[in-house]
């Protein structure tokens, strides 16, 4: 059976810190939360995602609150993203070596869809969507069932440590990508099955895993 590397798309695919920092930003000013302010990016990057949430005053109960505006906000915002720097030159290489490339992200479907669409980008099989923030395991389990893939042919690529949990949970390979929303450190916490720096390392290691 073909390889399968599954992709989450904030943070991984595109450069969308800035932009969900601006939604939040908005929020907060609405609700009384803590703004982000730039000099405290990279700290909070190194906090889990529920301590990040508590450091910026949002109660725990409001976090799928925060999450849903986040992404309802979201699409006003998508001709703005920029792709990650060399990811579709490593996509591609990834595509001819007849990887299958999935999508698997809690963002939109459509909105990821769309993207895609105006930038021109036809190397994924599937664009799926996990919509529980804490939950992705069962959208992968659910993702597996579907397109009838075994869990040992499956490397999930992402940034966050919340990624990694939920690969655990579901019995697959998890690569954690140093340019997303998490740090190194942190991801280095919850040992993920590789660490990822360069976007080349990629290819590497799809070829062994």
């Amino acid at each position: 059976m073909n390889k399968t590397l599954v992709f989450g798309f904030d943070g991984t695919i595109v450069k969308s810190r800035d932009v969900v920092i601006q939604i939040y930003n908005n929020l907060a000013e609405k609700n009384g939360y803590r703004i982000i302010e730039n000099s405290k990016i990279e700290a909070l990057s190194q906090l889990p995602l529920v301590e990040r949430c508590s450091a910026l005053n949002i109660p725990s109960y409001k976090i799928p609150f925060v999450a849903f505006e986040i992404k309802k906000n979201y699409k006003n915002y998508l001709y703005s993203l920029e792709l990650q720097s060399g990811i579709i030159e490593v996509l591609k290489k990834l595509k001819e070596m007849e990887i299958d490339l999935y999508i698997l992200s809690s963002n939109n479907k459509e909105t990821i869809k769309e993207y895609f669409q105006k930038n021109n980008i036809d190397v994924f099989t599937h664009i799926c969507s996990s919509k529980n923030l804490f939950g992705k395991h069962y959208a992968i389990n659910r993702f597996v069932k579907s397109y009838r893939l075994d869990k040992k042919d499956i490397l999930y690529i992402g940034g966050e440590v919340r990624d990694i949990v939920s690969c655990k949970k579901a019995g697959i390979k998890i690569a954690s990508i140093g340019w997303g929303y998490d740090s190194i450190e942190l991801l280095k916490s919850g040992n993920p099955d590789y660490i990822i720096s360069n976007r080349n390392e990629l290819v590497d290691i799809a070829c062994r895993f």
